[in-house]
Formats: structure tokens, C-alpha cells, sequence
């Protein structure tokens, strides 16, 4: 239940994440494509007020050359059109060259002499008449013109030809580096680029696709289109849509790593789980293991002791199964040691020898003639593999002095000790001050099953025992070993 909680909070936790992510995404998309659509009609509305701009400089030009044209050439006679030609130009700011025309078309004078002048208007030089002003081409002028015709009379017209404007400079330059471009269109769709300097054929724009503008004059049959390129448009919006691209991939990375991590969590969430499951389960299978163990150690003492109790009084029989039932308690006072102790911690000695002892002495009912006594350092700890063998040679130390040291009814005192020697050595002493033994310093090589048993044991553990006894009487015996098992 606790797992399945887990999976669907996690799952919760992705699909908000999810969402988020998916909202600051179409919030972007849709913001971005709001701010495309504001700068391309920001575009247009500049490009419209620039041709607008553009369109009356052109037409300010114009009316001034239409007023001139007239102060000049009004009523004078066809011979006199040629002579002032030349003050024409001069009076008009930005005029290349003034033609007189006949009827046809043919050039029949300039203001500035050519070698062979000559007018091209790509709709016919009626359809300039009717407009009074178009494009036109004159190749002893450099190439196209903006021509302004003016009828002088039935067979006679002038033609004030301009390769660019006097005003158009400082604008076409700023117009041009921002990447855009300005046509002239006249009524018969023919049309010009106005460069910085002169006027030129128009080229489309580069780059395809483009924004444009157009504003007819109201005073001549002129359209002026300033464009440019919808990238250049595009540029502030695409610089800021690299940004917000980035900021989308950030916040999509940490989100993806959060759902990761989020994962990452669950999986060790549910892996702990698991095994503290699996521990409890361990920990109650092993207290109920150590219960049967228990009873069951509790059982055999109590056999031997009930058949040690059924056997004669001073037999052998007797002394086995007390013997044996006083091991059997050795072993199950270190059993219930160990329940109480984390898995795998040592054994503190001190305090399981000293529950051994009060044990023995309990079993034995030999306080009432001997007073026992301890000095055992605290916080002694011992490997398990130590201390079981440690506890059965303290047990059948321990055993014989009461059974031996102290024979009728006699007073004494029983001691146990144990301390921590140099580096890991540890020493444990059993010592009497009762009828002692019949030589001095033997090693421990005794014939009976006890004794058998200590030297095993001892071996076992990589200790060394020896006895010793004192002037005054009694036995001694010093148990010496490390604190983690020398196996032999």
C-alpha cells in the first residue's frame, strides 16, 4: 500500500512537471508568435510613414520644377526654348540636363551639350505627355531618369530630367542600412530605384520574401515603395526568440532532470522499503529463532540437572551431568548475551563473565563458605569466537574451585578478574586462596574431562593458560588470549 502511494505520488509529481513544461512551452509559442506578428506591422507601419516621408520630399522637388519650368518658358517663342534651357538646369536644384523636344520625341537641343541625346520612355513619349512626369531612359545621361515633360506648344516640349533628387541623400542613406530599398513608380508601372547618388534600374530585394509600402503622390502620377528584407525586419524578434529558446531548454533540461531525480528517489524509496521489510522479517525470524534456541537450551539444562538430581549423590554419573548442565548454562547465559546485541557487534566480556559467575556461584549454593569477588575492567569486547571458549574455561575454572578449593566446610575467598593488557592481549585470572595443589607451576595436562576441556578450548582461541601457586596457598590460573579469535 505504502509502495503503491509512493509510485502514484511520483506519477503526480511528473505529470505537474509534465504540464509545466508543456505551458511554458505553448506560453512561448504563442508569445513568440504574438511578438513575430507585432514586428512585422511595426515594420510596415515604419515603412509606410517612410514612404510617406519619402513621397513629399519627391513631390516638394517637383511642384518647385513645375513652378519653374512655367516662370521660365512661359510665352516665349520656339526659337527662344533652346537658349533657355540652360537656365533651366541651372535654377533647379538636382537637374542633370533640360531636353527640347519635338513632336516624335527627338531631342533638338539640351541645356548641357551631348554628342547624341536621346530620350527613351518605356510607354511611349505620349503616354509621358499625358502624365507629365515618368521614368524614362537617356543613355548621355548615365541611364535612367525621372523625366518632367512640359508642352511649350503643339510641336515643341521640354524635358527637365533628374538622376536623383537634391533631398533624397541623407534618407535613401539611412533607408539603405537598415537593408531597405526605394522605388519611383509612374502611371505606366515603369519604375526606378533611388540609389544614394542617381537613380538606377530596380532590382528586387535579396533574400526572397520582403516587406513593402507604397504612397501615391496626390499632386503627380507617382507611387514611391520603400521596402526591405522581412528578415531585417525579423532580427530584434528572432534574437529574442534564440533567448526565450534557450530559456525553454533550461527549464525543459531541469525539469527532465527533476523527473529523473524524482525517479531516482522512488526507485531507492521502494529498494528501502523493501529492505526494511525484508529486515524486520530477518529480525522477527531471528528473536524467534533465538526464543527456540533459548527454550531449547533451557530444556537440556533442565534434563541434566533433573538426571544429575535421579544419579547418586557423590557418583560419577552425577558429577557429569552437573558438569554438563553447568556448560549447557555457559553457553546459553552467551546466547542471551548476544540477543540483546546488534547483529554482528562483539561481545563485552566483562558483563558476560560476570553474569557466568553469579550463575556458577547461584548453582553451586557455595556463598555461605566462600565470598567471591570481581575486578573486571569494563568495556572489554571480544569476538564472538572468543568469548564462547573464553566463558566455557571460566566455567570449569571457576567449577573446580568450588569443588575443590574449599573441602569441608572450609572459608575462603574465590576471585575473578579480567583486564585489557599492551596492544589487544587480554587476561583473564581464577583465583582461591583454598587448599591449592601438590606441585608448583605444572602445566595444565590433568587427566580429567575439565581440564581436557580447558586446554582444547585455549587452543581453540590461540591462548596460553598456566597455573601458578602462591606461597600462602590457594591456585591461580591465568588465562592469556587477543580480543579477535587466532584459530589453530
Amino acid at each position: 500500500m505504502k509502495n503503491d502511494n509512493l509510485r502514484r505520488g511520483v506519477r503526480l509529481r511528473a505529470l505537474a512537471l509534465f504540464s509545466a513544461v508543456l505551458g511554458v512551452i505553448a506560453i512561448f509559442v504563442l508569445s513568440s508568435l504574438e511578438q513575430r506578428r507585432r514586428a512585422i506591422e511595426e515594420a510596415r507601419e515604419s515603412l509606410l510613414y517612410e514612404a510617406t516621408i519619402a513621397a513629399s520630399m519627391v513631390s516638394a522637388d517637383l511642384r518647385v520644377v513645375q513652378i519653374t519650368v512655367e516662370s521660365l518658358l512661359s510665352g516665349r517663342a520656339d526659337g527662344d526654348y533652346a537658349k533657355s534651357l540652360p537656365g533651366i538646369v541651372l535654377r533647379i536644384s538636382g537637374a542633370t540636363n533640360a531636353y527640347l523636344l519635338d513632336s516624335n520625341g527627338k531631342v533638338l537641343a539640351s541645356a548641357f551639350r551631348r554628342r547624341t541625346p536621346s530620350l527613351s520612355v518605356p510607354g511611349g513619349l505620349s503616354s509621358l505627355v499625358d502624365t507629365q512626369i515618368g521614368v524614362a531612359f537617356a543613355e548621355a545621361e548615365g541611364g535612367y531618369v525621372l523625366a518632367f515633360v512640359s508642352n511649350l506648344s503643339p510641336s515643341r516640349r521640354v524635358a527637365v530630367l533628374f538622376r536623383h533628387f537634391s533631398t533624397q541623400g541623407p534618407f535613401v542613406t539611412l533607408l539603405s542600412g537598415r537593408g531597405g530599398l526605394m522605388t519611383i513608380r509612374d502611371a505606366s508601372g515603369a519604375a526606378i530605384r533611388v540609389d544614394g547618388s542617381s537613380f538606377d534600374a530596380p532590382l528586387p530585394l535579396p533574400g526572397g520574401e520582403r516587406l513593402e509600402a507604397n504612397f501615391a503622390m496626390p499632386s503627380f502620377p507617382l507611387t514611391v515603395s520603400v521596402g526591405m528584407e522581412k528578415g531585417v525586419a525579423l532580427a530584434e524578434w528572432r534574437e529574442s526568440l534564440l533567448q526565450g529558446s534557450v530559456f525553454v531548454a533550461l527549464f525543459s533540461a531541469l525539469v527532465v532532470t527533476l523527473l529523473a531525480y524524482g525517479n531516482r528517489l522512488q526507485s531507492r524509496g521502494l529498494e528501502a522499503q523493501r529492505l526494511a521489510s525484508e529486515l524486520a522479517l530477518k529480525e522477527l525470524l531471528f528473536k524467534e529463532a533465538n526464543h527456540r534456541v533459548k527454550n531449547n537450551l533451557a530444556i537440556v539444562q533442565g534434563i541434566l540437572h533433573l538426571s544429575a538430581s535421579e544419579a547418586e549423590d557423590g557418583t560419577a554419573d552425577a558429577e557429569i551431568l552437573d558438569a554438563a548442565a553447568s556448560r549447557v548454562e555457559s553457553i546459553a547465559l552467551l546466547h542471551d548475551t548476544l540477543s540483546h546485541l546488534p547483529i554482528g557487534e562483539d561481545v563485552m566480556l566483562d558483563e558476560y563473565l560476570g553474569r557466568l559467575l553469579e550463575a556458577i556461584v547461584a548453582a553451586s549454593r557455595v556463598g555461605d563458605q566462600a565470598k567471591i569477588e570481581t575486578d573486571l575492567q569494563e568495556d572489554l569486547a571480544v569476538d564472538l569466537d572468543v568469548a564462547l571458549p573464553c566463558g566455557l574455561i571460566v566455567n570449569e575454572l571457576v567449577t573446580n574451585a568450588i569443588k575443590y578449593a574449599f573441602p569441608n566446610g572450609r572459608n575462603g575467598t574465590l576471585r575473578l578478574s579480567a583486564r585489557k593488557e599492551a596492544g589487544d592481549k587480554m587476561l583473564v585470572r581464577v583465583e582461591d586462596d583454598g587448599v591449592g595443589y601438590e606441585t608448583t607451576h605444572e602445566a595444565v595436562r590433568g587427566s580429567g574431562l575439565g581440564m581436557q576441556i580447558v586446554t582444547l578450548l585455549a587452543d581453540q582461541i590461540g591462548a596460553t593458560i598456566e597455573r601458578s601457586l602462591p606461597a600462602g596457598g590457594g591456585c591461580v590460573w591465568s588465562l592469556a588470549f587477543t580480543q579477535a579469535a587466532t584459530r589453530h
